[in-house]
């Protein structure tokens, strides 16, 4: 629709340019038209260009075996239960885990080369990258499917608790009931640059150009009502 339009903009211009345009307010009319046709096609061609060399955020590791293939650097919280699952479920070599400290080290981690990926538990996942959207992303975690309910973290209660039943229930009524999801959003909801970071473009749309459209149409709508006035005032003077 929009290319559509641009080509028939530009036929009407070089009909106009063929023949001789003796009267000002076609001139300015004609004039504005021009402007508004370099103005859709200059958009128009920075528009494609960015969706041909914007880069989008990607992760450069697709999944696990990759990383034990290569024998890449992993960086994970030392004090937590990561490490050790990494090397006695995930299956990687204890000297390719690097322990950080704290988790403003990450960034320098990576950027000097010391660590490939990061395995963070769920909730601190979350935290990192809405601070650090525009740098880093995250590949899906597809070996466990409990921590996109509960945030990562288990529950754990002595054998015959009276209590157990009850908070599983309350756990369950949460989750069904939608207000995990809802405290999920209030409280780790990314930034809005990093909503607008995820590699999208947003395209343009006759929205984009409403002050050029506005701009045109009152142009071309004063003109009109000027040359109007002027032909009536002449007829008026020769009767």
């Amino acid at each position: 629709m929009y290319r559509f339009f641009v080509q028939r903009v530009h036929l009407i211009i070089l009909h106009l340019s063929g023949e001789k345009v003796c009267n000002n307010y076609t001139r300015a009319v004609v004039l504005v038209w021009l402007f508004v046709v370099l103005a859709l096609t200059s958009g128009y061609t920075a528009s494609l260009s960015s969706l041909l060399t914007v880069p989008r955020l990607v992760p450069s590791v697709t999944d696990i075996k990759y990383l034990k293939d290569n024998d890449a650097k992993i960086g994970c919280d030392g004090d937590s239960f990561v490490r050790k699952y990494m090397e006695n479920v995930l299956g990687f070599e204890p000297d390719n885990i690097r322990n950080i400290r704290s988790e403003y080290d990450y960034p320098k981690e990576f950027e000097s080369g010391n660590i490939t990926a990061a395995f963070l538990e769920l909730p601190y996942q979350i935290a990192f990258l809405n601070y650090y959207c525009e740098r880093y992303t995250t590949v899906r975690n597809t070996f466990s499917s409990v921590g996109d309910r509960f945030g990562g973290l288990g529950f754990v209660f002595q054998k015959g608790s009276p209590i157990a039943d009850d908070v599983s229930k309350a756990i369950l009524t949460l989750s069904e009931d939608g207000t995990l999801k809802e405290l999920g959003r209030k409280y780790f909801s990314p930034p809005k640059m990093c909503s607008q970071s995820t590699g999208t473009i947003d395209s343009l749309s006759w929205r984009s150009f409403w002050g050029l459209y506005l701009f045109s149409a009152g142009t071309s709508t004063i003109c009109c009502l000027l040359f109007s006035i002027q032909q009536l005032y002449k007829r008026w003077n020769l009767e």
